[in-house]
């Protein structure tokens, strides 16, 4: 199964729905593709200590994980847009086995008790942003919040063209837009 994602009748991608959500082309793409949608931050790509880099929102700092930071070297000192999906921010007492975390606090604006899971509206800084947690979390509207994001599915695109720095290219078949 072959999905054709348009935007205002141009094409974006056509892909397997696991690779439009895994490996989206553009911002488009990675934000219409699930639900609630990615979550979408402002940001700047830093370099860290030696080879590390790291993506500074002005509201909080995450290290790029080693495994996923060739793709965006070319971008250190550029002006980048960061995407998580909900999926992927955790209540912090609730992590699952095996991810790449980074912590953060945020206030809890709004919880929607799903029975399965937890949507959980929240605010740092002037940025809000969406998690969706295990259904045990414990927090209450009004109240400050640990989320850990799960940075082995984070996503960083071009702050001017949309485009994600790592979209792979080499087996694209033509299932992108052109520019």
């Amino acid at each position: 199964t072959r999905i054709v994602v348009l935007n205002a009748g141009r094409l974006q991608q056509i892909d397997s729905p696991f690779n439009l959500y895994h490996n989206p082309y553009n911002v488009f793409v990675a934000g219409f593709i699930g639900s609630p949608s990615m979550n979408f931050f402002d940001a700047k790509l830093l370099p860290g200590e030696g080879e590390a880099l790291i993506v500074d929102t002005g509201v909080f700092q995450i290290n790029v994980p080693p495994s996923r930071a060739e793709p965006y070297r070319s971008h250190v000192g550029k002006e980048v847009i960061l995407g998580v999906r909900p999926e992927d921010i955790h209540d912090a007492n609730y992590l699952p086995p095996g991810i790449t975390p980074a912590r953060i606090e945020a206030n809890v604006e709004v919880i929607e008790q799903m029975g399965h899971e937890m949507i959980i509206y929240l605010e740092e800084g002037g940025k809000n942003f969406i998690a969706r947690t295990d259904p045990r979390t414990q927090s209450t509207v009004g109240s400050r919040m640990g989320v850990v994001m799960n940075l082995d599915n984070m996503h960083v695109f071009d702050r001017d063209t949309e485009l994600s720095l790592a979209y792979d290219y080499k087996n694209e078949n033509m299932s992108h837009a052109t520019t």
